[in-house]
């Protein structure tokens, strides 16, 4: 499908809209949160390039979609709108079980990691620490509002446990068993 004009103008004013009634300007912190989410999920697709793992591949893109779950809910200008969260326990009960899959197979390291010991390991901590800034933000997003669905700050939260691990295991697949420390 062709579209000849792939814009609207509508925030051309820096105005723009959520799902619900009304338009806000994009200084709005909502704004802040779901850019947020959306750039940690840029640096997922990043992480996901440079992997070759397909089953790895596949949760990464698992969490991706879980990420626009997310963005969804928060975008909703009246929360008890959405009768059924996008976001339920299976998904934070999902990626629990794939934390404790990891912590089996691998040692956490004495310290701390310095990133860079592989590409792909350091698109994972850059994946973290992404993760890390938008549960930052949905606190205090959730400070000014109260979000409804609570799981939201579990599974971001579980999120960053999930890059650290994967971390961990990335580079014990690549021979890296005791990676780069911090002295």
């Amino acid at each position: 499908m062709k579209v000849d004009r792939p814009f609207t103008g509508l925030g051309d004013a820096g105005i723009t809209g959520l799902i619900g009634e009304g338009r806000f300007v994009k200084s709005n912190f909502i704004f802040e949160v779901l850019g947020s989410i959306d750039e940690l999920s840029a640096v997922i697709g990043t992480a996901k390039a440079s992997i070759t793992d397909l089953e790895i591949k596949q949760q990464l893109s698992d969490i991706q979609v879980t990420l626009y779950k997310i963005m969804t809910e928060l975008s909703y200008t009246d929360q008890s709108k959405l009768k059924n969260p996008l976001l339920n326990s299976d998904q934070v009960m999902t990626l629990e079980d794939i934390i404790k899959k990891i912590s089996s197979s691998v040692s956490i390291p004495d310290g701390f990691i310095l990133p860079g010991d592989s590409l792909q390991a350091g698109y994972l901590d850059i994946a973290r620490t992404n993760t890390r800034k938008v549960e930052r933000r949905i606190v205090e997003l959730d400070g000014l509002v109260s979000i409804q669905n609570k799981l939201i700050m579990q599974y971001i939260n579980r999120l960053s446990t999930y890059f650290f691990m994967l971390e961990i295991q990335i580079l014990h697949d690549q021979g890296i068993n005791k990676p780069t420390m911090a002295k």
